[in-house]
């Protein structure tokens, strides 16, 4: 059997890497099947050949749209007489089978399909077991022809933090901001002519406009600030400092999306001219703010990449059925994946290689239409659904004219400022006044609209990943939590009697956290920035009030805002941020609970006892379990035993990731104690600067 496994995985092979040996061998298949006698030929000629017959039926499969496996099965018998159906089950073979070695040769059509998508998975996946090639610096500085469609579907899974790259973008964009499109001089000398083009520097072809308005207008407002004399303007040192804390934060940011790209990306960057959609990809705001279909299904699916997880046990089973609306939904989200596998850029770019074996892995765990709604829904499509089911209850996130209405309150402090402590200026329309407002205004706005926009999108990621950990909680208790009696159940509770939904469900939180975590991964560190932000108003305000400090009554308006937008949005993020890492604890909690309610139906007593339980919960295993085991005794010992060895698993993977992974602040895990003494901390020294001011005026 190892030998004939050799030889198919061979042909296999030869199949898939050229198209035109494929159909030569397909020619050659079938002369030789029309040419040999099948009285004449062995048993093991026969298994061998129908092997080989059934490996090009399913290439030609794969290229004909994944006919059904009933389609498939009718047109080899019409071909061939003798082919075995490997689409009968093990019982089936028995029956046509007599012979032992015949038999272990077929143990089902799954086992066979999933036989010959491992060949594939094993001859593509290059990436693992080995070692680097010699010429990996020729390969890391990407010499040679450059595709990069090609690297998007190699790295589109990819997702880790880099700080020399963080800092050397973050380089880039200082030293524009400090010579704006005139940089050119800095950046030709060191052979970096794509990377100021790349990062729309130049004013030429496709460069950012309001890259370009904040130079500008900055550029402008600092000089007037330098070179005017001061008793002629009333431009503070606070505007100008307060605005270049801006605009580091906009650099920040930006540097933040090129910190998690993968090196090679980042190489391609300095060696092609790239265009305005592929520079898009990876923006914040863009196609991940939308959260639309196609980006939601590469993020999941890269996800799935990243944890190494095998869609063919990833199917979970609820335990009653799913109402016809839900359902429906399920149903169709499924489709809309098949469908994006099949033919969309997802199977090209992300996938790259594993394409043909994750859209067969996929399409083999399509819902059979006459089954029960309460059995197996894959865990991408379960996933899926729950994204959606918030991103359309949410649309608060997705409101921009509260950003606006941020960015215009925050625009318009000065001129009320100026408005109330320089009247005279307007009464006299100092052209100068006029412009330097203008200026600012504009600065003002498109910069706290942009950060504003940051900030909205990183409580959206937070509270995504927040609702989904209330939503997975829902999936493995049996009864809905209290805690959260007001946010609704989507689904229904899985099977628990079943161990492999244990398993399942530790993978499908997992994911849960990974989606999208190149995106709220740099959403993470642009809130320890904008805490650190926080803090300095808040420091600057205690200091006023202790009469430390003196500041303009412009600063303190300005601070004040800041402090409070600022804050509350740093605020909120980490409050949902406890509660992702609490959630650690508590389904790990909730495992317990259902461990020991499934010890106590081991009870003899309990067991052997003619009458039902009283409780509900316990009275619905046992009933399932017995039906399960043909209410043997033993079995059901046996298999209580396996669902507990399967939640101890559970457990300690929960446990892992909860070490391994939380999420953190300033490299901190933020819990609900952290959150309790800072507040506490903030409180005291804010309750006693105010005492402190109130007994000094």
């Amino acid at each position: 059997m190892d030998s004939q496994d050799k030889e198919i995985r061979e042909r296999f092979l030869s199949i898939n890497d050229d198209n035109q040996s494929y159909n030569l061998s397909e020619t050659n298949q079938r002369k030789k099947h029309n040419n040999i006698n099948s009285s004449d030929r062995s048993k093991t000629q026969t298994f061998q050949e129908d092997e080989q017959d059934d490996l090009v039926k399913y290439i030609k499969k794969l290229k004909q749209g994944f006919r059904s496996q009933k389609q498939e099965r009718d047109c080899s018998r019409e071909n061939n007489k003798d082919f075995i159906n490997l689409g009968q089950n093990s019982n089936k073979q028995i029956e046509n089978n007599e012979d032992q070695d015949d038999q272990q040769n077929f143990d089902g059509d799954q086992y066979n399909a999933d036989q010959m998508t491992n060949t594939q998975s094993y001859s593509d996946d290059s990436e693992y077991f080995k070692q680097d090639s010699s010429n990996f610096d020729q390969i890391m500085n990407l010499e040679g022809d450059i595709n990069l469609d090609e690297f998007q579907g190699k790295f589109g899974n990819y997702a880790s933090w880099s700080w020399s790259q963080f800092f050397e973008f973050f380089i880039y964009h200082i030293i524009y901001y400090i010579f704006g499109p005139f940089c050119i001089i800095i950046f030709y000398p060191f052979n970096k002519t794509y990377i100021y083009k790349n990062l729309g520097f130049n004013l030429g072809g496709d460069f950012s406009f309001i890259q370009f308005v904040l130079w500008i207008t900055n550029l402008f407002i600092t000089i007037a600030y330098i070179f005017i004399p001061k008793t002629q303007t009333f431009v503070e040192v606070f505007e100008v400092y307060n605005m270049w804390i801006m605009v580091i934060f906009r650099i920040f940011s930006i540097s933040c999306k090129y910190a998690m790209l993968h090196p090679m990306t980042i190489t391609l960057y300095k060696k092609k001219l790239l265009t305005k959609e592929e520079k898009l990809k990876d923006f914040y705001l863009a196609d991940w703010k939308k959260q639309t279909d196609q980006c939601l299904i590469e993020e999941l699916f890269a996800a799935q990449q990243r944890n190494e997880v095998d869609l063919t046990m990833f199917s979970t089973s609820f335990f009653y059925e799913i109402n016809d609306n839900t359902y429906n939904k399920l149903q169709e989200i499924q489709q809309i994946q098949l469908e994006s596998l099949q033919f969309s850029r997802v199977s090209l770019d992300i996938l790259g290689n594993n394409s043909v074996k994750l859209v067969e892995q996929f399409s083999q765990l399509k819902t059979d239409k006459n089954q029960t709604k309460s059995q197996s829904f894959n865990g991408m499509v379960i996933l899926h659904f729950l994204i959606k089911q918030f991103n359309k209850n949410q649309k608060f996130y997705q409101a921009n004219y509260i950003v606006f209405l941020i960015g215009l309150l925050r625009s318009s402090i000065w001129y009320i400022y100026t408005l109330v402590y320089y009247p005279e200026k307007y009464l006299e329309f100092d052209l100068f006044v006029t412009v330097v407002g203008t200026a600012m205004t504009a600065f003002n706005f498109l910069l706290y609209v942009t950060i504003g926009l940051f900030l909205l999108n990183i409580i959206f990621d937070s509270h995504r990943i927040y609702h989904l950990m209330v939503q997975m909680l829902f999936l493995i208790k049996p009864k809905k939590d209290q805690n959260y009696i007001q946010t609704q159940k989507y689904l229904p509770t899985l099977n628990l009697t079943q161990n492999n939904n244990f398993k399942n469900w530790v993978q499908l939180r997992r994911l849960s956290i990974e989606y999208g975590k190149r995106f709220w991964k740099r959403g993470q560190v642009n809130l320890s920035f904008m805490l650190l932000y926080s803090i300095y108003p808040a420091i600057s305000l205690i200091l006023y009030m202790l009469d430390v400090f003196h500041f303009c009554e412009l600063e303190i308006w300005f601070m004040t805002f800041d402090f409070f937008i600022t804050f509350i949005s740093v605020a909120i993020c980490l409050y949902f941020s406890a509660c992702i890492n609490y959630s650690f604890v508590y389904h790990i909690s909730i495992l317990e609970e259902i461990q020991i309610v499934f010890r106590n139906l081991q009870r003899e007593d309990l067991l052997q006892s003619k009458q039902e339980p009283s409780n509900y919960l316990y009275r619905i295993i046992l009933k399932n379990l017995r039906e399960k085991t043909g209410n043997n005794e033993e079995a059901i010992q046996e298999y209580i035993n396996n669902i507990i060895e399967s939640i101890d698993d559970s457990k300690n993977e929960l446990q892992l990731l909860s070490n391994t992974e939380p999420f953190q602040c300033f490299g901190f895990t933020i819990t609900f104690s952290i959150l309790k003494s800072g507040l506490i901390f903030l409180s005291s020294i804010l309750t006693f600067s105010i005492n402190v001011y109130l007994k000094a005026h």
